[in-house]
């Protein structure tokens, strides 16, 4: 749920409250309350509307993955290891124990070194098909604020603030107007872009 799926990804949404809220002189305390709240409110309703809807036109028609093959890939997965075991693997027992020490190697120099930039966090969720299908443009966003604040200072990076929101207003602009299409087109699929 952290960090599955665009549609289910609360840990930026959280992160990045907590952090507003810290940097603005606020007491964070009270804000992760609401935030824990509002998460769990959003997950009854959630659920009642899921049963609501699969109830009233039959979940299969609604989604085919979320009702029948999303929802048996973990059963399906842990049938198919009962029925043919495997022995336990000494390369899966040493890639853990490598990610782990990696992971550790992270977190240390996150800790001890200043100039340090990765995060181990970022080592955490790498693997996760959102990561995979978004890193390239996190990466972009990256290298151009790091070109723009080191060759432009902070002044031009306030200036290029506008053009580089106005990239994520647009990716908005365009789903809502797909969204708009949907409606007068009566039908909906007329996907350019999944996620």
């Amino acid at each position: 749920v952290w960090a599955a799926d665009i549609r289910t990804f609360v840990m930026a949404s959280c992160a990045h409250s907590l952090k507003l809220s810290e940097h603005m002189g606020r007491n964070v305390r009270p804000l992760f309350w609401v935030l824990l709240l509002a998460i769990l409110i959003s997950l009854v309703g959630s659920i009642c509307t899921i049963l609501h809807l699969a109830y009233e036109y039959g979940g299969i028609n609604l989604n085919s993955w979320f009702f029948g093959g999303g929802a048996r890939a973990p059963f399906d997965f842990i049938a198919d290891k009962m029925k043919t075991p495997t022995d336990p693997s000494l390369e899966g027992w040493v890639n853990t124990l490598l990610g782990g020490g990696f992971m550790a190697l992270l977190m240390i120099a996150r800790h001890h070194l200043l100039w340090w930039p990765l995060h181990p966090v970022g080592y955490a969720v790498s693997m996760v098909w959102l990561m995979d299908q978004l890193w390239f443009s996190i990466f972009l966003a990256w290298l151009f604020k790091l070109v723009i604040i080191k060759y432009g200072g902070p002044r031009f990076y306030q200036l290029a603030r506008p053009f580089f929101l106005g990239l994520i207003a647009g990716q908005f602009v365009t789903a809502a107007l797909w969204l708009f299409i949907d409606f007068l087109a009566g039908m909906t699929d007329n996907v350019v872009f999944w996620i």
